[in-house]
């Protein structure tokens, strides 16, 4: 399972460095992520947590079994298709091509997801114990610390200092804004949870598996989440280190409480509060710089 895992991970990160290339710096931010836009991609987290709570291996069995796959994979690409004709209708310039790799994007992306839910549930992550109080916690307050950094190190001023802590410590702004948009808080959710999934519980398992070295399998790990992450190409260079320090910091903070709600937290928050700041008129509250280079 690990091999085929890693299989289909080397054939995404193929696939994904492709299209950075085809769409080069002057693409869309909203392409940093392939996966958005795509139909119904936590389905089987869902699916797997719904198995691990009810505890039915019997639903399992049948979720697993060929004719069910073949069925909704069947159906997953009828979704894949009909997405991609409504965002050429919407008008977007999306040719056979860009079809092509939308589709192509989304089977890679759903099989590396489903093999990931699998080994998560083969090794009891996604039971009763996910949805610990106290990880949410440290996870949310963590999170917002963890962007705090992330700001200075994207606003390089000393002068945006005051602001940042000031930011930091009021947050009722933020919090207003999580009210006004919790599809937003979803969607950052969703993102964080599948990631968390397939590249801290899944792969860095199966390379320190492998390997043997857990610290050399985490760093694999965090250059290979950057490397899909279109940004981290065209990011200033100071912005690439920082994401690239903010995955190991995730891979090393699973492997050492195990939790994967902590480090789910902690990048929903990272990833939300990007979204605040792009959505803000003015998100720190002092002069100075206030646009964001901080990518999630």
């Amino acid at each position: 399972m690990n091999v085929l895992l890693l299989a289909t991970l080397g054939s995404y990160m193929a696939y994904a460095t492709f299209v950075h290339w085809r769409q080069g710096p002057e693409a869309d931010e909203t392409d940093s992520h392939l996966h958005r836009g795509m139909p119904l991609p936590v389905m089987p987290v869902l699916l797997f947590f719904v198995c691990q709570v009810l505890g039915t291996p019997g639903l399992l069995a049948w979720l697993l079994a060929p004719q069910t796959l073949l069925v909704g994979g069947v159906f997953f690409l009828w979704l894949l298709l009909r997405q991609a004709r409504k965002k050429a209708q919407d008008g977007e310039a999306m040719g056979l091509a860009a079809r092509f790799f939308y589709v192509l994007g989304g089977m890679l992306q759903t099989a590396l997801l489903g093999l990931s839910c699998y080994i998560a549930y083969e090794n009891d992550v996604l039971g009763r114990s996910l949805f610990t109080p106290g990880w949410v916690i440290l996870g949310v307050v963590a999170g917002h610390g963890v962007f705090g950094v992330s700001l200075c190190f994207s606003h390089r001023s000393l002068g945006s200092l005051k602001g940042i802590g000031h930011y930091l410590v009021d947050i009722r702004p933020l919090a207003g804004f999580a009210a006004k948009a919790p599809q937003q808080l979803f969607a950052c959710i969703d993102v964080s949870l599948m990631e968390e999934i397939i590249y801290r519980v899944a792969v860095q398992g199966a390379l320190i598996a492998l390997l043997g070295s857990p610290a050399l399998a985490i760093g694999i790990v965090a250059v290979v989440f950057s490397v899909v992450h279109r940004h981290f190409f065209y990011n200033h260079v100071v912005d690439s280190v920082e994401f690239l320090v903010f995955s190991v910091l995730l891979g090393a903070l699973y492997y050492w409480t195990g939790s994967l709600m902590l480090v789910v937290m902690i990048h929903t928050v990272r990833n939300f509060e990007i979204v605040y700041f792009d959505h803000a008129e003015s998100p720190l509250p002092t002069g100075g710089v206030t646009e964001s280079c901080v990518k999630a």
